[in-house]
């Protein structure tokens, strides 16, 4: 009978032996998928921006501006649709710009939000190489399928950011003199002029230059 009882007490004890084997591999290997899981994930933080399933933003270099030692990345959501921009054929949009110095800790949102739908990014440079401002054109989310557009300056620090000129359908020219930028663009069947600060970003002018007639369909 002392026999039995030792025998039961060892079987037991192997029972609770292998309970607690299996709960530390259970615990090690949970840790271990935690940690990839971490490694895996790049998130960035985006100022009011509204949970989406379908969406995902991330980081892209798209320029440096030596002046200022600033480094500019583009914040874009790439959901696997067109960016709406006919003829570009894009498969991400561009939502907004992050701009970091290089040489100093600062860095700064150009937009508060992911609101707009910004394209043809181009940075506008003075006769010295210098960066005078970026330009850039910008619709509202959800609507990249209308024919018109807001034409927008901002500071090559991020700061700034101002819209010169809107309902554009067409930009015909666009020429830096001096501190001065000039436009020739298409509003509807309108074709005007218009020069804009490169200080203030204050429209100086805006005038009709011709107007078309439009063909009956």
């Amino acid at each position: 009978m002392e026999k039995f009882f030792k025998l039961i007490e060892r079987v037991n004890a192997l029972a609770f032996f292998s309970a607690v084997i299996l709960a530390l591999c259970l615990l090690i290997w949970a840790a271990v998928g935690s940690i990839w899981g971490v490694k895996g994930r790049t998130s960035v933080v985006a100022p009011n921006e509204a949970k989406k399933e379908s969406e995902v933003l991330s980081l892209a270099a798209w320029e440096f501006i030596p002046d200022l030692s600033m480094q500019v990345l583009k914040l874009q959501s790439t959901d696997g649709k067109s960016g709406g921009y006919e003829g570009e054929g894009r498969t991400h949009q561009v939502r907004n710009l992050l701009f970091v110095g290089t040489g100093a800790q600062y860095s700064k949102w150009m937009l508060p939000d992911q609101s707009r739908v910004l394209s043809r990014l181009e940075s506008l440079s003075a006769q010295t190489g210098s960066s005078k401002a970026i330009y850039f054109e910008s619709r509202a989310v959800g609507s990249e399928t209308t024919q018109t557009f807001s034409v927008n300056l901002v500071k090559p620090d991020g700061t700034g950011a101002a819209e010169v000129l809107k309902d554009v359908s067409h930009l015909v020219s666009r020429r830096v003199s001096g501190d001065v930028v000039h436009f020739i663009y298409q509003s509807g069947l309108e074709i005007r002029q218009a020069k804009v600060s490169l200080r203030t970003f204050e429209r100086l002018g805006d005038s009709l230059v011709a107007k078309m007639v439009e063909v009956p369909r």
